[in-house]
C-alpha cells in the first residue's frame, strides 16, 4: 500500500508523492486526498483526517482543493467548516457570526455572554456599558463613550456585510441558476417546434383550400362558402400563431402558383364572399340543375 507499478517495469514499485495515496496492495494509480485530508509524506496508505480546527494547504490541485500535503489551523475570529468546491466538500476557514468569537483552531465560534458583543475581528468579546450622558444613568454627563461604542458596534457590522459580500456564489447554486435556464430554454424549444410543425400544417390546408377553391372558378362556379370559411379558419389560426405565411407559403407553395398569386386569390375570393352572401347557395344550385337539363 502507498506504492503503485511503475511506467517502465511491473516488477518495481515507487511511492506516491505528498498529497496523494494508493490504499491498495496492487495499485496502478495514486489518488488524490480529497477535501477532508492530507498526506504529507511519500507512501501514503490512507489520507490522515484533518485536525480541528484544521484545513488543508499546500494543494496539488488548488482549483478544487484537493491533493493537501499538510494542514494549518483557522486563525482567531474563524472556524473551520465543511462547504461545497468545485462539487466537492472541502474543509476551509469561515468567519464566525457576529455575537461569537475564536481564539483560533476552532470547530465552533463560542457566543458572548449577555450584555457583551464581538470585536471587530471576532476574537474577544466587548463588555457593553452605559456612557454617562446616555440617558441610561442619569448621570447627564459626556456621550463620548457611548459614540465610541455606537461606532464599533456599526464597524463591524460593516466589516461582515463586505466579508459576506466577498464570499462567491457556491457551485450548487449555479448549477441550480443553470437548472432553471436549461428547463426555461427546453420549453421554449419545445413549443417554437410544435409551433412551426402546426404552422406547416395550416400552410398544407390553406394550399389544398386554394386548390379547390380555383378548380371551383376553372369551372365557372363562385368558391364554396365551406372553402371560404375554411380559408378563414386557416389564416385566423395562423395569425394567433404568430406566423404571417409568408416563410411557410414561400416554402410549401412551389410549381405554378407563387404566394402572390395565392394571395390575390384571396382577396378575389373574400370579395366573391362579400358579393353572393347568401345567395351563393341558391346560384350553385341553379347552376347544377342547368347543368343535369343540358346533360339530358
Amino acid at each position: 500500500p502507498g506504492h503503485v507499478e511503475t511506467a517502465s517495469s511491473s516488477f518495481t514499485c515507487e511511492p506516491c508523492a505528498p498529497g496523494w495515496f494508493a490504499e491498495a496492495a496492487d495499485s496502478k494509480f495514486c489518488d488524490l486526498c480529497g477535501g477532508d485530508g492530507y498526506a504529507a509524506k511519500n507512501g501514503t496508505e490512507a489520507c490522515t483526517p484533518f485536525s480541528p480546527g484544521h484545513v488543508g494547504d499546500d494543494f496539488e490541485n488548488d482549483k478544487r482543493m484537493f491533493g493537501a500535503k499538510t494542514q494549518v489551523p483557522c486563525s482567531p475570529g474563524t472556524r473551520a467548516r465543511d462547504m461545497l468546491v468545485a462539487l466537492a466538500i472541502v474543509r476551509t476557514c469561515e468567519r464566525c457570526p457576529n455575537g461569537t468569537i475564536s481564539a483560533g483552531a476552532a470547530d465552533d465560534c463560542v457566543s458572548c455572554d449577555l450584555g457583551s458583543r464581538s470585536s471587530v475581528d471576532n476574537t474577544r468579546c466587548v463588555e457593553v456599558v452605559n456612557a454617562p450622558g446616555s440617558g441610561l444613568d442619569g448621570d447627564g454627563g459626556s456621550s463620548t463613550n457611548a459614540t465610541d461604542e455606537y461606532n464599533n458596534l456599526l464597524a463591524s457590522y460593516v466589516a461582515a456585510a463586505r466579508d459576506n459580500a466577498k464570499t462567491p456564489a457556491t457551485a450548487v447554486g449555479f448549477f441550480i441558476l443553470l437548472g432553471v435556464v436549461a428547463t426555461c430554454c427546453g420549453l421554449f424549444t419545445g413549443w417554437y417546434r410544435r409551433r412551426r410543425i402546426r404552422l406547416r400544417q395550416l400552410a398544407l390546408e390553406r394550399e389544398y383550400l386554394i386548390e379547390e377553391a380555383e378548380s371551383d372558378m376553372q369551372r365557372g362556379k363562385p368558391p364554396r362558402r365551406a372553402t371560404i370559411y375554411a380559408l378563414a379558419g386557416v389564416d385566423a389560426e395562423r395569425t394567433e400563431l404568430g406566423g404571417d405565411g409568408e416563410d411557410i407559403d414561400d416554402m410549401m407553395l412551389t410549381g405554378r402558383r407563387g404566394r402572390r398569386k395565392s394571395s390575390a386569390f384571396l382577396d378575389v375570393a373574400r370579395g366573391r364572399t362579400r358579393m353572393f352572401g347568401n345567395g351563393g347557395h341558391v346560384s350553385r344550385q341553379r347552376d347544377a340543375t342547368r347543368d343535369r337539363r343540358g346533360s339530358n
